[in-house]
């Protein structure tokens, strides 16, 4: 049962964005690797189900492959990069380690543009981003990669404005979003939000 909701799941995801980059956020130690395990298995079960159909579904599948899944142990990382701001260590340790290619990736999907009527490009995919309970470490990986599709936009877009002041905004409210998201899911603000990455808890 729970494999079919997987599999209906990212069916859905495919369908409709394209390539599903995963990253999971979870300790791979104690209670936590043993969700991020179930998870991975359940992806790499998906994988290799349809391997066998991927020549006579390529619209919705082709895009399937279990390298798409990227373990990303937050905390570890966390810990051997004390001193850095959330979205400094998350720049530093996943978006641009070539390890996990994710600035090539983002890179590959492009942004949607639109300019004087006409189309000028199109997402090609996204990120699929969980840990426990989806707020801090979710909240400011979601906060960092965000950061840099908007520096994309407005490449793409070429227009000439103050990028520091709209990237202080963003993390302004993306904060806001993910304390007001805690209030409502757990009765108390987000962790960690402005903190070192060394001090936080979540």
């Amino acid at each position: 049962m729970v494999f079919l909701f997987c599999s209906r799941h990212f069916k859905h995801l495919y369908r409709h964005y394209g390539r599903v980059l995963i990253l999971n956020l979870v300790d791979q130690r104690d209670d936590e690797q043993r969700v991020g395990e179930e998870y991975q298995n359940l992806f790499q079960l998906l994988v290799k189900s349809y391997q066998s159909k991927q020549k006579k579904e390529k619209n919705l599948i082709n895009y399937l492959n279990e390298k798409d899944f990227i373990w990303f142990d937050y905390h570890e990382q966390a810990r051997l990069a004390k001193g850095l701001t959330p979205e400094q260590f998350v720049d530093l340790k996943l978006i641009q380690n070539s390890q996990y290619s994710i600035g090539q990736e983002l890179e590959r999907q492009g942004v949607f543009t639109y300019m004087n009527g006409t189309e000028k490009c199109i997402q090609k995919g996204i990120f699929r981003i969980n840990c426990i309970d989806c707020l801090d470490r979710t909240n400011n990986v979601q906060l960092t990669i965000g950061m840099v599709i908007l520096l994309m936009q407005i490449s793409s877009l070429k227009k000439d404005v103050d990028t520091s002041d709209l990237v202080s905004h963003l993390r302004d409210m993306w904060i806001n979003n993910g304390d007001h998201i805690s209030r409502i899911y757990t009765g108390t603000g987000a962790l960690g939000q402005r903190s070192k990455v060394g001090e936080e808890d979540n």
